[in-house]
């Protein structure tokens, strides 16, 4: 009789803890999803309209990083505020103004288009410039990071694989970053050989600039 009653009990146990769990599974499953502001779902839909008008394996991987970075943010505006864009956005794009420093092209950046800030009240138009921001952003980062010719397209005897940083990480990092300015300088070689060149090209460039070599009469 009491083995009887101990089987009893822990059958009741153990009923016990199945109806716990299925009420658990059940308010899971029941849980509603977030509800997204109206900037929220603008930006979701600007990312998604973005990603399926990708065409190069590249922009695909970055859009779909840049995604997870808003994703992990709430879909919120990181770059854009309400009557214009942040500060650390705007020493971005004096940064990517000035690409030429490193051999690269501001035009390649967008520069025209970040310089044409949105204005206030418009959650499209204002998802749309992040989307555009967060991919010059991370274009430029990963120029500067690796390189922007894959090595194997000059010639097939490099034997050189650079790496670039991801797009998550950059976006990651320049939002979390007290000094933009600094980090983005980080992410460039930093070896003697490449300074030496980019003063030779500055160098050049300002000879360009104030006339260019003397012309020499023939003969």
């Amino acid at each position: 009789m009491q083995y009887v009653k101990q089987i009893t009990g822990i059958s009741f146990k153990l009923l016990i803890l199945l109806m716990a769990f299925s009420i658990s599974a059940i308010a899971e499953e029941q849980t509603p999803e977030p509800v997204l502001s109206l900037a929220q779902q603008a930006m979701k839909a600007e990312l998604e309209n973005q990603a399926s008008k990708a065409k190069t394996k590249l922009n695909k991987k970055r859009l779909s990083e840049i995604y997870l970075f808003y994703e992990e943010n709430e879909f919120l505006p990181v770059w854009t505020t309400s009557d214009g864009i942040s500060q650390k956005a705007n020493s971005v794009i004096d940064i990517l103004s000035r690409a030429e420093e490193h051999a690269l092209d501001p035009a390649d950046y967008a520069i025209a288009a970040l310089q044409n800030t949105p204005k206030a009240g418009d959650d499209a138009i204002r998802a749309a410039y992040e989307v555009r921001f967060s991919m010059s952003l991370v274009a430029f980062a990963q120029h500067l990071n690796a390189g922007r010719v894959n090595p194997k397209t000059v010639t097939r005897e490099n034997v050189i694989y650079p790496e670039a940083i991801s797009a998550l990480k950059i976006l990651q990092q320049t939002k979390s970053t007290g000094n933009v300015v600094a980090y983005l300088r980080l992410l460039a070689p930093h070896t003697p050989r490449y300074e030496r060149l980019r003063l030779a090209m500055a160098a050049y460039k300002n000879l360009a600039a104030s006339g260019g070599w003397e012309t020499l009469e023939a003969g």
